[in-house]
């Protein structure tokens, strides 16, 4: 996540281990930053290097916990999210985040948090059930783009009115 000239990568997994490390680009090199607190994949980040969200995610287990990073180490977040979820989406920074659906380890989520830098607020449903898919947005307004869903072809927009869009496309 990030800008051409100010990118951070976490977290992932190989076929053996879950990864922890994070890794900094300014635009022309890669550096090394601080590994995150809690190793997991499937996570969703947000933000720029100085100002980022990771959230959610799976190790052994779901995943429920977030954590922000200030451009030198990670920190936890207080607050849980309201469901623990993975290969969820979201759009924002550390300060304003619209996360939403995921899955839950026994079905799929069409929840929808937004996190205020502080805590975790329950918003209306996205209107499909979708995991593995890409959002984009400020935290305020998200677009979100298909996904392993059953209608492949659908985009919805979220918006700060907490009211979902559906958009079919093709």
């Amino acid at each position: 996540t990030g800008l051409s000239d100010d990118t951070i990568v976490t977290s992932g997994a190989n076929s053996t281990t879950v990864i922890s490390n994070t890794m900094l680009y300014n635009g022309e090199d890669w550096s090394i930053g601080s590994d995150i607190l809690v190793a997991r994949h499937s996570a969703s980040l947000d933000g720029i290097s100085s100002s980022a969200i990771l959230h959610g995610g799976i190790d052994v287990r779901t995943i429920d916990s977030a954590e922000k990073f200030n451009g030198q180490v990670w920190s936890s977040v207080g607050a849980r999210m309201n469901s623990a979820r993975y290969a969820l989406s979201s759009s924002g920074d550390s300060s304003s985040v619209i996360s939403c659906g995921g899955d839950i380890g026994s079905s799929v989520s069409n929840l929808t948090e937004k996190f205020n830098g502080e805590i975790w607020d329950i918003l209306s449903s996205i209107n499909m059930k979708r995991k593995y898919f890409s959002a984009s947005g400020n935290g305020n307004t998200t677009l979100i783009i298909l996904g392993d869903v059953f209608d492949s072809c659908s985009t919805e927009i979220f918006t700060d009115q907490n009211i979902p869009i559906l958009r079919h496309i093709g």
